[in-house]
């Protein structure tokens, strides 16, 4: 189980937490999902909790965030061997990070068939399926109706309904 339970203002849903394992839950999603598809979903987190995943990927990731600003730092060596230097470390930034994508996504995977176990891999699939297109429909529209907002001078009382019903 969790430590902790975050409800986050997008449409991210995830596990972090190396000492302590936090669930993330974005509620732009929740009014779209059925509780049979939000429950197939949680046990997608709760696959990755049980694989430690949580643990794993947050050290991958803080690992990463060094890799990338150390390639950074070395691109202000002001000599042929800080350019050395920068190549070396961006090349090999390119290969950490492809070699991460490509350990997340086997992890994703796993995830996937451990839920789908579990809940049916039809439900699991039409909950992700519902899951995507809902995220995803959010992210595009909503920098696109704080503006109208803006525009208007008006004040966003609930970006939420406002997304759910002002059409753009």
């Amino acid at each position: 189980m969790p430590d902790s339970i975050v409800l986050l203002l997008d449409t991210s849903i995830g596990v972090v937490g190396i000492t302590k394992r936090k669930l993330l839950i974005g509620i732009a999603t929740l009014p779209y999902l059925t509780k049979k598809e939000f429950e197939s979903i949680l046990f997608h987190e709760f696959a990755h909790f049980k694989s430690l995943d949580n643990v794993i990927g947050s050290t991958l990731m803080k690992t990463t965030l060094s890799v990338r600003d150390t390639v950074v730092a070395s691109a202000y060596i002001p000599t042929i061997l800080g350019l050395l230097i920068h190549i070396v470390l961006k090349i090999f930034c390119y290969i950490y990070a492809a070699s991460t994508l490509l350990y997340s996504r086997q992890r994703e995977y796993l995830a996937d068939c451990i839920a789908a176990s579990f809940v049916g891999g039809n439900t699991f699939g039409a909950a992700l399926d519902k899951y995507v297109k809902t995220s995803r429909k959010f992210d595009l529209e909503i920098d696109h109706i704080i503006r109208h907002f803006a525009r208007q001078n008006r004040a966003l009382k609930n970006i939420y309904n406002a997304q759910r019903g002002l059409k753009v």
